[in-house]
């Protein structure tokens, strides 16, 4: 039985999701900004925010520039020598200033200072982009964000939601332990790639629980208790994000058996061609 097959297709699939995925989360990412800069003021949640509607902006267009940058140059380095630089700039800072324009005719004002905050996130991703170059980096950066976000002190929070938005705290947390998960499993793994072996498994297992359990030990001592339906959540979302490393790495290696196949067959169609020409019947 040939495996061909199977490992062709699997090859193509992870081809292709590697090409999609990114634009996908790029364009629900800007879709959800445009919908959610565009509905009414008395449709608008009641969120409270520290620096309030300043920092909305400035981190909406931080986390868009990021996105923008990775999705269209993926691993190149920004530089203002370069066009794509400029090009990123120019893109983002007018469609701010078209959101803000735009505004006006959905029942909110058009706020020059908004578009200043905006701009400020975008300069603010090209520097991270820049220094940043290390996916270990990264993981640290998002770890010091997500352990920011879930214990600053208290009577507010960095995001306070109104009680209608609740169930989407548990949402946020699943997220950001999921993603620290995998970023984890890849930066153990050879190259930054995904691979699956007992050693990456143990040590993103172990890590990651004890990590969810110092989570509420720090809890404990900044005097905002115990929740166990948090601790739940978090494992909940290390077990998905190791399930997922899984997936990404069995991918990897279909990819690499199916190119051990293709070069075998080419191996073995060359042996026949020299032996057809050995035996006086090549031109």
């Amino acid at each position: 039985m040939s495996f061909g097959p199977a490992f062709k297709a699997i090859f193509k699939f992870h081809r292709i999701m590697l090409i999609v995925t990114p634009w996908l989360i790029l364009g629900g990412y800007w879709v959800f900004l445009f919908v959610l800069t565009h509905l009414p003021a008395t449709r608008l949640p009641a969120v409270q925010v520290m620096g309030k509607d300043r920092t909305m902006h400035y981190l909406a267009y931080l986390g868009l520039g990021l996105v923008f940058w990775l999705c269209y140059y993926r691993d190149m380095r920004p530089s203002f020598r370069q066009k794509r630089t400029w090009l990123m700039v120019f893109t983002l800072v007018a469609y701010g200033a078209f959101d803000e324009i735009t505004q006006k005719y959905f029942g909110r004002t058009t706020d020059v200072m908004d578009l200043m905050f905006d701009s400020f996130g975008i300069m603010t991703s090209l520097v991270m982009l820049f220094f940043i170059r290390r996916l270990i980096h990264w993981l640290f950066i998002i770890w010091a964000v997500l352990f920011i976000f879930s214990h600053w002190p208290s009577p507010t929070h960095f995001i306070e939601l109104p009680k209608e938005l609740n169930p989407l705290k548990p949402l946020g947390y699943m997220a950001g332990y999921f993603l620290v998960t995998v970023l984890w499993w890849r930066c153990l793994s050879p190259k930054n790639k995904f691979m699956v072996n007992k050693y990456i498994f143990a040590w993103t297992a172990v890590i990651m629980v004890a990590y969810s359990v110092f989570d509420q030990f720090i809890m404990l001592i900044m005097r905002k208790g115990f929740s166990s339906e948090a601790l739940t959540t978090a494992l909940m979302s290390v077990f998905i994000g190791i399930v997922v490393s899984c997936l990404f790495g069995l991918q990897n290696q279909a990819e690499e058996n199916y190119q051990k196949y293709v070069k075998h067959i080419e191996e073995q169609d060359g042996q026949h061609f020299n032996g057809l020409y050995d035996d006086g019947l090549g031109y």
